[in-house]
């Protein structure tokens, strides 16, 4: 009996200091922001990313995620997107130039394919959906089953897929989906685009929030995913044109529950709960920033819109040279703080 209890003793005094296993690591959510073409308040990319991060970054329901926002359409870095559980675009598409859309440059379409094939997500939001049909068409449709097709319907415009501003009354179309979770019926006046192109009874794509009479019709979905044979989730929503829109609490939630779902993560029972940034004070002071200057190690396109962020809280407004030879012929008088980001 003795004997017994030692050994006993001896298993639970194993087991006391076996080491407990490394907490997982944080699920890693990329944000790409593309270049602004559109006047202030409509496709602000780069505040629509900050936003993002802001609500995942503060909500009092999200755990396990870590998220970085990607200035100028594309890192400088790719090795950055290497460990990404999912990737979102926000940018400009690409019907009047190719160019402007990010992912047309080099081999960034082969290199995001080599990332979905081993299970990364994917979303795009917006103007980010315009591609061509013969390059990045079919990538977009394996990807985040759907794009905007702006070169196969009727003349003049050959545009299949169709772009309406108006006030949309949207719901959940698939409430049981896990992007569905806290989602009630709104009204948003939006640009969404509808009547995208979708495989034909693709069995993976779920419409996600529909204007139609019928909440099923696949023309009238506005948002949407799939899950991919290779492990992956793909996302893809039409609105975002105006940067107020994100006030909206179901509008920021579709959204935001849709990263954690591509990114794997658990959406949470009533979806994410998020708070909008403290709006910044009206500006008391004026501040120049003084930068352009790119060492490898010192990106000023990530800094000095933090460096803004920062300041107007504090009702300091931030103007931006990237010509240190215009301070010769600019009148100084007007600026309480000159910052050298350098």
């Amino acid at each position: 009996m003795k004997q017994i209890l030692a050994l006993f003793l001896a298993a639970v005094a194993l087991i006391a200091f076996v080491p407990a296993a490394p907490a997982a690591a944080p699920a890693k959510i990329i944000l790409i922001a593309g270049k602004k073409s559109h006047g202030p308040g409509d496709h602000e990319y780069e505040k629509g990313a900050l936003l993002l991060k802001h609500c995942l970054d503060t909500s009092p329901n999200v755990q396990g995620v870590r998220v970085e926002v990607v200035l100028d359409g594309w890192p400088q870095d790719e090795r950055v997107l290497e460990d990404a559980a999912t990737i979102l675009l926000f940018s400009d598409g690409s019907d009047r130039d190719e160019q402007a859309h990010p992912l047309l440059h080099g081999a960034r379409l082969q290199t995001l394919d080599r990332l979905m094939k081993r299970g990364c997500g994917f979303l795009a939001v917006h103007y980010a959906v315009f591609i061509p049909a013969k390059k990045g068409g079919e990538q977009y449709l394996d990807w985040m089953g759907g794009y905007f097709d702006y070169e196969s319907g009727p003349p003049p415009r050959n545009w299949f897929s169709k772009i309406e501003t108006k006030t949309y009354r949207v719901a959940p179309a698939t409430p049981a989906h896990p992007i569905a979770r806290g989602l009630q019926p709104f009204e948003l006046r939006e640009e969404y685009y509808f009547n995208m192109k979708f495989r034909d009874a693709d069995a993976r794509l779920a419409p996600i929030l529909s204007f139609g009479a019928d909440a099923q019709t696949l023309p009238s979905t506005v948002a949407w995913a799939v899950e991919r044979q290779d492990g992956g989730r793909g996302f893809g929503y039409t609105g975002g044109h105006f940067h107020k829109n994100w006030e909206n609490e179901n509008a920021r939630r579709l959204v935001l529950n849709a990263l954690l779902w591509t990114a794997k993560v658990e959406v949470p029972p009533g979806g994410v709960q998020s708070t909008l940034p403290i709006a910044a004070a009206p500006p008391t002071a004026k501040a120049l920033i003084i930068t352009g200057n790119n060492h490898p190690a010192h990106h000023w396109r990530e800094t000095t819109p933090a460096l803004k962020e920062i300041l107007a809280p504090a009702g300091v407004l931030a103007d931006v040279t990237e010509d240190p030879e215009s301070l010769a012929q600019t009148d100084l008088s007007g600026y309480a703080l000159l910052v050298l980001n350098y």
